[in-house]
């Protein structure tokens, strides 16, 4: 998380605006595969599971990888809280991959191959989102 605190500081320098941290923008836990690349992951993971890890449907929990739902069980109670708390408000959350993914999702919805980490999302991309006015 510390990367991303720095880049919301760099932010703040234009904003001028609170930061606030909240751990349910931590990214995901990688468990065994953690500092590791992608092209590392299948010397651990099994070729076959590569596929199901990010599936939300099959919520894979192995390898103390953290299951994709849990992911998004967190980042979601997260942007609904938001979502009561700043109603008509801005808000820039800064976080990692994976939890953008999650917030993606929320926003988007999950693909019917189950698969919340099909987004691309290159690194300091901006996306904009917006609550829906029933929810």
């Amino acid at each position: 998380m510390k990367r991303a605190i720095k880049t919301a500081e760099i932010i703040n320098e234009e904003t001028k605006c609170n930061i606030i941290i909240d751990e349910r923008l931590i990214e995901r836990g990688c468990g065994e595969v953690e500092g590791t690349t992608e092209d590392e992951w299948p010397s651990i993971v099994d070729n076959e599971d590569i596929d199901i890890i990010n599936n939300y449907n099959l919520n894979w929990k192995e390898k103390d990888i953290e299951p994709i739902q849990t992911i998004c069980k967190r980042v979601w109670n997260l942007l609904d809280e938001i979502q009561e708390k700043y109603k008509d408000k801005n808000v820039l959350l800064v976080t990692h991959g994976g939890t953008c993914r999650a917030i993606n999702a929320y926003f988007n919805g999950i693909g019917e191959n189950g698969h919340v980490q099909s987004a691309h999302i290159k690194n300091c991309e901006i996306r904009e989102f917006e609550f829906r006015k029933n929810k």
